[in-house]
């Protein structure tokens, strides 16, 4: 009996291992330029590279080499300015660096032949409201997604299939069942295939839209769409995809335009995915003292912690407010702090 439960702590304690989420400690260059090498180091990561992936916020990173305790990557020539993420693809879950990575300029002259302009893409007589881009099917190409506005009723997609010197794209449409606001991309399942999420647009507007990405290789792919939902009468606006509680697992932070009631109220959906889509279909709701709408947005770690701030402005205002990251294994924030920007004084 003393051997059974022996045996069992042995693979409980293995599955823990297994489980544990990336922490990243430091990222050594936090700026450099594309083909050079950066040491990520942390706990949490894997000595199999092929358990691993390493985002540059839109694309994945070639790993050279990985440890239980250090990655080391090629700076990918899509980078740029952002949080690097390591995710294991195992434990399905994924942590980002507290310090942003910006990119370089690395010396080299450039080529006129290889400098070429992407023109524009067709939207309908839609008006293009918001764009992000991601590598949606693996090749190692950001792709574009776009949102419409007026009577639209499907996302714009751009599959990339540049090569240097030669932009190429090849047009697709995501349908959806009114128009669409803001978008972000990001990996909220730990799979490895980032998701697209939409803010509605219209009459409608406290929904937000979540397309689980099922792409293979060169080819891009949604399952239908997953929704979460603000109190009704609310206005979705812009997203962010941040681990809030250092669970390994992207929370969706969503901010309200509404200028007449409720504005200062921000949503976050907590996230319970692995390997499949999952959130807490009620959101924490935070009160933003002072304000009458949270409008812009950003997720940042300002005090060094690793667990990331909330900050966002007003529409139409010249306020700054940020709330502190209290979180545990539970998410809680602490008391608003506003700034206000400065007057400018002319002598």
């Amino acid at each position: 009996m003393r051997r059974i439960a022996y045996i069992l702590s042995i693979l409980i304690c293995s599955l823990e291992l297994c489980a544990q989420t990336p922490i990243i400690n430091s990222i050594t260059p936090t700026s450099s330029y594309a083909g050079s090498q950066l040491l990520i180091t942390g706990s949490g990561f894997s000595s199999t590279s092929s358990q691993l992936q390493v985002w540059f916020d839109q694309v994945s990173a070639t790993i050279i080499s990985s440890s239980e305790n250090s990655v080391v990557v090629t700076v990918p020539a899509q980078a740029r300015s952002g949080n690097v993420e390591v995710l294991n693809l195992v434990s399905h879950l994924s942590g980002k660096a507290s310090i942003k990575f910006v990119p370089s300029f690395g010396g080299n002259d450039f080529d006129p032949a290889k400098v070429n302009n992407a023109g524009s893409f067709p939207g309908g007589t839609n008006e293009i409201f918001d764009v992000c881009s991601c590598d949606f099917d693996g090749d190692g190409k950001p792709d574009l997604a776009a949102t419409k506005q007026g009577t639209a009723t499907d996302i714009m997609l751009q599959k990339n299939n540049s090569s240097i010197g030669s932009l190429s794209f090849t047009s697709l449409t995501i349908p959806t069942s009114s128009p669409m606001f803001n978008l972000a991309c990001g990996d909220l399942d730990g799979d490895g295939k980032p998701e697209l999420v939409a803010s509605r647009g219209g009459a409608t507007r406290n929904e937000i839209f979540i397309y689980r990405n099922t792409s293979t290789a060169g080819t891009i792919l949604f399952a239908p769409v997953t929704k979460l939902f603000l109190d009704v009468g609310q206005f979705a606006f812009r997203i962010s995809i941040r681990d809030l509680n250092l669970d390994g697992r992207p929370e969706l932070i969503v901010s309200n335009s509404n200028v007449s009631t409720d504005g200062n109220v921000i949503y976050i959906f907590a996230n319970q995915s692995s390997g499949s889509l999952s959130f807490n279909a009620t959101p924490v709701k935070l009160i933003v003292t002072g304000a009458t709408t949270t409008y812009g947005l950003d997720v940042q770690d300002l005090d060094g912690d690793k667990k990331p701030e909330i900050i966002l402005n007003q529409f139409n205002n010249n306020d700054v407010f940020i709330i502190p990251n209290l979180s545990g294994s539970t998410i809680n924030f602490g008391t608003v702090q506003k700034s206000r920007s400065p007057v400018l004084l002319i002598i």
